[in-house]
């Protein structure tokens, strides 16, 4: 079975994940692809394509329904990161609940993007699919994302709904906010320190992996009601993660800290007030709240300014090409993310390999050489 010429729809189409599948669905396999979108104005990416884009949201059925019809597959990537954290359980609850029950209505597979992260931050040791379960309560998205993961399970226990659940690592490349954007913003900005010297384990994927999986999902039979955790197989070190990026941008940035050194010294000090400002401005939450005052739409439109309109140019705007910016932030992590950088659990990929067909193309070496182009042409580092 193979997904060429097949009729898709999508969740999460605007984000990462999402925009990527659809790139690689229409340019490679010539499929028809519906996108359900919740807020237009993130559309551009995908709006080049002969993509047809429906209006709405996951936790409306009748929306799900409409954007569903006459689809072979549903690819579930959608998360509200602008939702009150206090509800983004519940959300993500009710969104595979109208899934589930839609794809059963019309016969539909689904492939639910989850995240590894919902085994939680273990030391050491291996993670696979028979792993417990238990995300840190503060951590809004993997609590989130497992809630999610418990629905499509028990529809596909009770119902027969025929779902395949990916967990995937560190997923980094192009347009990856958080493994590639925000990396190179932190080593280009301030210093990023890193604790027990830079050792800790990274298990990391690179996009296009992530998405050859999510098409095996739908395409190889015998996966249904079945989890998969993803990785590229052979885990880098995080001083080697973030030393390729330090390396691209030409910045002695990066500081790998002694066991214990940084305890308690997390987030982010020396902020000055435009960033602090800043951080706050561009929240999705703190967005979708306070824009509903007229006088904040106005000033949200004036600062979006500076970074939305033509693709290429929103990414040039923090661009290595002019001056370097000067800054004295000192980039520290947080208590999940000292867990994170820590651990020395490896990521076992050997059932996504043996029932998913999961074959990793992108190494790390090769992944990075790839991400290390997309940044030259958005000119975050010199060719």
């Amino acid at each position: 079975m193979d997904i060429d010429n097949s009729s898709v729809m999508i969740t999460g189409a605007t984000g990462f994940i999402g925009s990527r599948l659809i790139e690689k669905l229409v340019l490679e396999h010539d499929c028809t692809v519906h996108a359900l979108v919740r807020n237009l104005s993130h559309a551009s990416r995908i709006a080049r394509f002969n993509v047809e884009i429906f209006s709405g949201d996951i936790v409306n059925k009748t929306d799900v329904s409409i954007a569903a019809s006459d689809c072979d597959y549903i690819f579930h990537c959608a998360y509200d990161f602008a939702a009150d954290p206090s509800k983004r359980k519940k959300l993500a609850m009710k969104g595979a609940e109208n899934l589930a029950e839609v794809a059963l209505s019309n016969a539909q597979k689904i492939v639910h993007m989850s995240t590894i992260d919902v085994y939680g931050r273990p030391e050491a040791g291996i993670i696979t699919e028979s792993s417990p379960r238990n995300p840190d309560s503060s951590n809004i998205y993997a609590t989130s994302k497992l809630h999610a993961e418990n629905t499509f399970r028990t529809y596909s226990q009770k119902e027969g709904l025929p779902v395949c659940i990916l967990q995937p690592a560190i997923v980094y490349g192009p347009y990856s906010r958080p493994w590639t954007h925000t990396p190179v913003h932190q080593l280009m900005t301030g210093k990023v320190y890193l604790p027990n010297n830079g050792k800790g384990i990274c298990n990391c994927i690179y996009i296009d992996d992530v998405i050859e999986a999510m098409i095996n999902g739908v395409t190889v039979e015998n996966c249904s009601g079945e989890s998969f955790v993803l990785s590229d197989g052979n885990p880098v070190t995080w001083a080697e993660f973030f030393g390729e990026y330090s390396r691209f941008l030409g910045r002695d940035s990066l500081r790998l800290c002694p066991p214990g050194s940084i305890d308690g010294m997390t987030g982010n000090n020396s902020v000055s007030n435009i960033e602090a400002i800043k951080a706050v401005v561009f929240d999705p939450y703190v967005q979708n709240k306070i824009s509903r005052i007229p006088l904040m739409m106005q000033l949200f439109s004036f600062a979006n300014s500076f970074s939305k309109g033509n693709l290429k140019s929103a990414l040039q705007s923090n661009s290595s090409q002019q001056s370097p910016p000067k800054s004295d932030m000192q980039y520290y992590p947080d208590p999940d993310k000292m867990k994170l950088y820590s651990s020395q659990a490896v990521v076992k990929i050997d059932k996504a390999k043996n029932a998913l067909n999961f074959a990793p193309r992108f190494d790390f070496e090769r992944g990075i050489k790839l991400t290390k182009e997309y940044l030259e042409w958005c000119r975050f580092v010199n060719s």
